[in-house]
């Protein structure tokens, strides 16, 4: 990425304002004190810490089993200036292999910006960074698997909405994503997203908002025939409904209709990739007591792919968790999550990994010894289907984090 782009950009920022509900949506001011620092030390074990099948892990040279330990840092700061909002979150950890030295590694998120009051409109500048090791799903070639992704967010984010009546909203961002092993640079990828909408609130009925979205993600190291980019346009317009019915129920929903067209020309040995279809995202909280919870979410959304060879991952997922407060000390956390990945692209290799899907069984037990101290064990069952048998696997994982808040 060259720093006249990202100097054209910032000005395009000062100039303009879009939203994107195609991109993660841009992190509201975080809601807490206005400095609080947690330390945290957790030890896990995994029985195939590798994200493949024995039998592959053995030619990648990754013992399954393996034990890490996790020191880490979280920063939060918000302090309010006048009529606007000074927020920084950030993290801080390295991962530790007992067993596969070369899979140790740092993460990183940092995040941070300004958020400010004009009229009636909430305006928020907001700048990401994220550092670490790839997902292990999406690591197709075996000297690939010590992969660092950084990636890298600017947004806009206005929002002219008031609690009854009528209010516009609209964003603009820009990402970029960057790998350090050669084999997977042609995965890089630039992405800039706009978006507006209309919303319609009032406060026994709730918010609803109509919207629409143009995102274009293009893969900057990948150049096909012609002398093209690779890349791709995803259009998309559709709803969002949130309220609130009282303390007990609350939840938001959006639906829309998505249309992907590929930048690379098509040739009889390349066709078209393209996808047009419905994606949609859900977010529902139950909470008969104050000592009990239930969370129900369920997402579908086509995001850029890092899995080498494929432009775009439609991606589906389903989550339902339970909340037990046992005393004022004790919290139990029970839930199941299932997470398919259709990945769409042109076919570089013979074993592209194209569909996968991972079911996952998790439960924890929380201890807070004080406001400060707190201790948590949880645990988790995944499994894991693709097309390809070498990248099937189950993993056990048993962690214990130990924090300490100031």
């Amino acid at each position: 990425m060259m720093v006249n782009e990202r100097f054209a950009f910032s000005a395009l920022l000062a100039l303009a304002a879009a939203s994107s509900s195609a991109m993660a949506a841009t992190p509201a001011p975080p809601q807490v004190d206005k400095l609080s620092i947690e330390v945290n030390a957790r030890v896990q074990h995994d029985t195939n810490v590798s994200g493949v099948s024995i039998a592959e892990s053995k030619n990648r040279l990754v013992r399954p089993d393996d034990t890490t330990f996790t020191p880490s840092v979280s920063l939060s700061v918000n302090l309010p200036v006048s009529r606007q909002t000074v927020f920084f979150r950030g993290y801080a950890g390295y991962l530790f292999h007992q067993n596969n030295k070369s899979l140790d590694s740092e993460r990183l998120t940092f995040d941070g910006g300004i958020t400010s009051r004009i009229g009636r409109c909430n305006v928020t500048a907001d700048a990401n960074y994220q550092r670490g090791l790839s997902r292990f799903e999406d690591i197709v070639l075996g000297p690939t698997l010590t992969n660092i992704l950084e990636v890298e967010r600017l947004s806009l984010d206005g929002k002219c909405t008031g609690s009854t009546g009528i209010g516009v909203n609209a964003k603009i961002s820009r990402d970029w994503a960057n790998n350090d092993q050669a084999l997977l640079r042609p995965q890089d990828y630039q992405a800039t997203a706009y978006s507006t909408g209309l919303t319609y609130a009032k406060p026994r009925l709730g918010a609803l908002n109509l919207f629409v979205n143009h995102q274009r993600t293009e893969y900057i190291n990948r150049v096909v025939i012609s002398g093209a980019t690779d890349g791709y346009d995803l259009d998309a317009f559709g709803v969002s409904y949130e309220r609130n019915l009282g303390a007990r129920i609350s939840g938001s929903v959006s639906v829309g209709s998505s249309k992907v067209k590929s930048l690379a020309p098509t040739t009889p040995s390349s066709p078209k990739v393209t996808f047009d279809g419905l994606t949609y995202s859900a977010d529902l909280n139950y909470n008969p007591s104050r000592r009990m919870g239930a969370n129900f979410a369920f997402d579908r959304q086509v995001q850029p792919s890092q899995r080498a060879g494929n432009s775009f991952d439609v991606t589906t997922s389903y989550r339902l968790s339970g909340r037990y407060d046992l005393g004022d000390r004790f919290t139990v956390n029970l839930g199941a999550e299932q997470r398919e990945v259709e990945s769409q692209g042109l076919k570089v290799f013979a074993s592209n990994l194209t569909n996968s899907r991972v079911k996952t069984v998790f439960g924890s037990v929380a201890y807070r010894q004080s406001r400060r101290l707190s201790l948590t064990l949880d645990a988790a069952l995944d499994k894991r289907e693709t097309n390809d048998v070498r990248f099937d696997y189950d993993n056990t994982r048993v962690g214990l984090t130990a924090g300490v808040r100031y």
